[in-house]
């Protein structure tokens, strides 16, 4: 991956209160559960 992809990872992750070294699947879950939340 390139630094321009990582830059923007690290961004995102950060947008969203996630810690950079959380995995994929953790992050989808957390996505999920705070779409869920929104959704209600």
């Amino acid at each position: 991956m390139d630094t321009n992809n990582q830059d923007n990872d690290r961004a995102v992750m950060a947008a969203y209160g996630f810690f950079p070294k959380m995995t994929e699947s953790v992050c989808v879950a957390e996505l999920f559960r705070m779409y869920r939340e929104m959704t209600k």
